[in-house]
């Protein structure tokens, strides 16, 4: 997870987004991050399940933020 601008470039210059999703992650639908998941091997379907999954697992994380919506965005891939 990074909510660091010039980190999130650096990594995608860096790493193929042909073997790479990013999912964006909101919170009180404002961008707060983004996620880079590598996908070597990685159906649609895993993508999908590893959404619901993030969003749980942010849930859990920052309980701070429990009454805020979080929300991890459908997952970017090359195109």
């Amino acid at each position: 997870m990074t909510t660091d601008v010039t980190a999130s470039q650096h990594q995608l210059t860096v790493l193929s987004l042909t073997t790479t999703a990013l999912f964006p992650v909101g919170i009180d639908h404002r961008l707060w991050g983004v996620i880079l998941c590598d996908t070597t091997n990685v159906s649609a379907q895993q993508l999908r399940f590893a959404r619901t999954y993030l969003i749980d697992t942010l849930r859990q994380v920052f309980v701070e933020h429990a009454n805020d919506t979080i929300q991890v965005w459908a997952a970017l891939d090359s195109t």
